[in-house]
């Protein structure tokens, strides 16, 4: 007995809607909360060490990965083998927003807020701190760091930048 091949012209359309359902149900292994990547994971790019040389100190900052919704960092400038400033700082996401909560120096800390992140940059604003009103981080394409802080001090503007290179941590 021979079989006869029958066309079935709806065959290819189900096994499109299928693919495409199961491409949009299934979750991504890579990705946390069902397929949406936590804002913290988006700034995994700055976990590591970093710093810069100028004529007669350095300044370094340090940063932890991403964990339990949080990145510990830390910083120092050193002038002629002395720390004139330190800091410890914390990123942290709640509520689906990202936080810089610096303590420098031993000063209260303070809260920023995320206002802009990108793949390769991320700004966090205090509008009402007194100086600075904005702390950004930006990777540049050759795998360097600009960090800056800037704002209104007094009645001028003011920006200060920290260009940094990636380091072998200690």
């Amino acid at each position: 007995m021979k079989l006869r091949y029958a066309p079935r012209p709806w065959l290819p359309i189900v096994a499109s809607v299928a693919l495409l359902t199961l491409a949009v149900h299934t979750p991504n292994p890579a990705r946390a909360d069902g397929g949406k990547m936590p804002f913290i994971d988006r700034i995994a790019w700055l976990a590591g060490c970093w710093g810069n040389s100028f004529d007669n100190g350095a300044y370094e900052e340090q940063w932890m990965a991403p964990k339990g919704g949080m990145m510990l960092g830390m910083s120092r400038t050193v002038v002629a083998d002395q720390a004139v400033e330190f800091e410890q700082i914390r990123i942290v996401e709640q509520n689906n927003q990202l936080l810089y909560i610096p303590k420098p120096s031993g000063q209260e800390e303070t809260i920023f807020r995320c206002a802009q992140l990108t793949d390769s940059l991320v700004i966090f604003m205090a509008p009402e701190h007194d100086f600075p009103q904005r702390i950004c981080y930006q990777r540049n394409p050759d795998g360097s760091l600009l960090a800056w802080i800037d704002g209104k001090k007094g009645d001028k503007e003011r920006r200060i930048e920290f260009p940094m290179q990636r380091r072998s941590c200690p």
